[in-house]
Parts: C-alpha cells; sequence; structure tokens
C-alpha cells in the first residue's frame, strides 16, 4: 500500500515498478511473517531483483515508495525493521534529500532516516549511529567505502606510513651524561669500513674536518643523514640502542590501544551490518560491484540478508559477466557458476 501522498507524485511505470520490487523480495505476507531469521535456506537464496531503468526515471523515488509501504504496512513493518541503503559516497546524502523531499509530511518515515558517512568524522560516532538504527530501525544510508571500512578485517589506520623512530635524547646529552667518550676510530658506519674519532666536548672528527652532529656525520661517510642514529655505532654498538628512548614503547602501546579500540569498533560495526544482517538492502549504483572478486563485492557479500535490490541505469555495461555477477548477488546461483554462464 503506497501512503497517498506518494501515489500523486509516482508514474504509471514507477507504480508498477514498486510493485515489482515488492513481489520480488517479499512475495506474500504470510511468507514474510512465517519465516524465520533460523531458516538458513532461505538465507543462502535471498529474494532479490535488478531494478535496471535509465537515469532520469525516478529509480530512486521508485524505491522510496516501495520502501515507506513496507515500513508503514501494519504487517510487514513487524518483519522489516532495518533498511540499508548503500550508495556511492557522492550521493549519499541525495539520498537523504530525496527522502525529505517526497516524505516531508511523513515525520514517522523521516524521524527513521539516519545518515552515516564521513561528516561524523567519529568512528566511535559512527558505530554509534549504527547500533541506534539497529535497536530502533528505520533506514540507513552509508557509503560503499565506509561501508568497506566498517566491516573490513584489517586495520587500514596502518596503511599510513608510519613515523620513524627517533631518539629522545641528543648527540650532546648522550656524551654529557657520558654513554660516549672520546676516542679515537670509536665510531664507525655499518657499510663502510671507514671510523671516525670523538673529539672534545662532543665533537666528531672525520677526515681533518668536524661534526656537531651524527647526521653531518653520516652524510659524510655513507651519504646518508636521515637514519644515522641507526646506521652509525659507537664501538660496536648503534647509537639507537645507547638512548634512553622509550618513543618505541610509548608508540607500541598507543598502537595496542588503537588496535583494540578498532576491534571493538569493527564487531559493533559487524553486529549491526552483516550478522545478522538488515531486513532489507538497496544497492544504488549497483554496477559497480561488476567484480565479484573486489573487496567492495566481498564485503557486500558478507551480508545476511533476504532482501536484495540492485539499482542500476547500465545493468550490461561493458560485458554480461558483469550482469551475472549483480544477479547473482541479488538472486544467489539462479545463473549458475561463471564458467556455466559463459559457456551457454
Amino acid at each position: 500500500r503506497i501512503p497517498p501522498y506518494l501515489t500523486d507524485c509516482l508514474k504509471e511505470h514507477q507504480i508498477e515498478a514498486a510493485r515489482f520490487l515488492y513481489q520480488q523480495t517479499i512475495e506474500d505476507l504470510d511468507t514474510l511473517t512465517n519465516t524465520t531469521d533460523a531458516d538458513e535456506t532461505k538465507l543462502k537464496t535471498p529474494y532479490g531483483c535488478v531494478l535496471a531503468h535509465s537515469m532520469g526515471l525516478g529509480k530512486s523515488l521508485t524505491c522510496i515508495a516501495y520502501l515507506v509501504s513496507l515500513l508503514r504496512h501494519p504487517v510487514a513493518k513487524r518483519s522489516i525493521k532495518t533498511i540499508l541503503v548503500v550508495a556511492p559516497a557522492n550521493v549519499v546524502r541525495n539520498w537523504q534529500d530525496e527522502f525529505e523531499k517526497w516524505c516531508k509530511t511523513d515525520r514517522r518515515i523521516l524521524d527513521r532516516v539516519r545518515v552515516v558517512d564521513t561528516k561524523i568524522s567519529s568512528k566511535a560516532e559512527r558505530v554509534r549511529e549504527l547500533d541506534e538504527w539497529k535497536k530502533h530501525g528505520g533506514i540507513c544510508i552509508i557509503g560503499y567505502d565506509l561501508f568497506n571500512s566498517l566491516v573490513s578485517d584489517s586495520d587500514h589506520s596502518g596503511k599510513r606510513k608510519s613515523k620513524e623512530e627517533k631518539p629522545s635524547e641528543s648527540w650532546y646529552q648522550l656524551y654529557n651524561r657520558r654513554a660516549i667518550s672520546s676516542g679515537v676510530g670509536v665510531i664507525a658506519a655499518q657499510g663502510s669500513s671507514e671510523c671516525a674519532d670523538i673529539l672534545a666536548d662532543g665533537i666528531l672528527g672525520y677526515k681533518n674536518k668536524t661534526y656537531k652532529s651524527p647526521a653531518g656525520l653520516a652524510l659524510a661517510m655513507i651519504g646518508k643523514s636521515h637514519d644515522a642514529w641507526r646506521r652509525l655505532t659507537y664501538k660496536g654498538t648503534p647509537l639507537m640502542e645507547l638512548t634512553r628512548s622509550t618513543t618505541s614503547a610509548i608508540d607500541e602501546a598507543a598502537a595496542r590501544r588503537r588496535a583494540e579500540e578498532n576491534e571493538i569498533f569493527s564487531n559493533h560495526a559487524k553486529a549491526a551490518l552483516l550478522d545478522p544482517g538488515p531486513d532489507v538492502v538497496i544497492l544504488d549504483e549497483a554496477h559497480l560491484i561488476k567484480n565479484p572478486k573486489s573487496m567492495k563485492a566481498m564485503a557486500l557479500g558478507k551480508i545476511r540478508t533476504r532482501r536484495r535490490v540492485a539499482l542500476t541505469g547500465t545493468p550490461l555495461q561493458n560485458n554480461l559477466m558483469e550482469y551475472h555477477t549483480m544477479i547473482t548477488y541479488v538472486r544467489g546461483s539462479i545463473l549458475g557458476t561463471q564458467k556455466e554462464f559463459k559457456n551457454r
């Protein structure tokens, strides 16, 4: 039952498309209310479809009419509580605007629409939004990349280049506390057979020249200065080992805390998004999952949900295997394996 405030806006082909979505994902109310989450067979064979209308024919409005009808129906809403819309990041807010445009008189719907995107900078806030959505139901709109990062097993923050470890003491602090002392040939460089001297007051001497720091000396001896504290040794011991640096221990402790926090956030996100998944999943621009081995497609494939709808304006963009990927996502193995499909 599409509410009157939407039927007045829908064209005939959109009403027909909304019915098509209902028939392909719900079948009938008896099936909806009598099938439980414990029914593994149903979960492995999803109810779903591809809505492949050209751009400008109103796929978003059609989909909104379908979703609003489910959330308002006195029987359907008992089973359809959580709906996830996954879209490209640049149109996530467009979906929110569409709901506000077409459902502006329906506060019961608008109050249940949530957006989780990069405008929520804190990972904790994003996970909190997902927890609230899972608990209270409604519609959650999220981008493909953010979805992938939230449910991925890898810690993407680890991809950042770690800062180079630096000594907590300067060269002169080492000298003044007598961790090193003056001497001839006491400084050597890894990869070089030559040695340097420590003169009075910690000045370094090498080939009749003096240097005030290990960096300058390393540049003269081996042509490198950025890792001088690792490349230079004092009587066979790397200079880094002589410093009373706590930097490494502090960094490791911080990294452990971040890893623990990320694991907690990831577990909450997975509980909200994957297992059990939402009652309905909508993929906008679904041709973006054309490669079944991509991280994006594999992350979406982890969602345990029966009802999947793929929206696209280009179902046959490059080749038939992309079409096979979309159909397999929404309807299981109805087209057979990739090999079987290719041989037809």
